[in-house]
């Protein structure tokens, strides 16, 4: 099974993923696998939110988007 590619993750996903372990009581190792996730990046995801940074965790793609690609995401979220 593919996974996503890296560092394309969401902050719904990471949330979604996070609430997994958390509310769920889901194993660490069980939430990954269902999600296609490396163990290593939930666990990173769990820390942080139990650190209230989840927001600020964000893989290489989520880097500073250019002024076009602003516009394209804006565009996508419109239409």
């Amino acid at each position: 099974m593919k996974g996503i590619p890296y560092g394309r993750y969401t902050k719904e996903l990471r949330e979604e993923a996070v609430k997994l372990v958390t509310a769920e009581k889901l194993s660490l190792n069980e939430a990954a696998r269902r999600l296609s996730l490396p163990p290593s990046t939930l666990a990173n995801w769990v820390k942080a939110c139990k650190a209230g940074k989840l927001g600020d965790v964000f893989g290489l793609a989520s880097k500073r988007l250019s002024t076009r690609w602003r516009l394209v995401a804006l565009i996508g979220l419109i239409i």
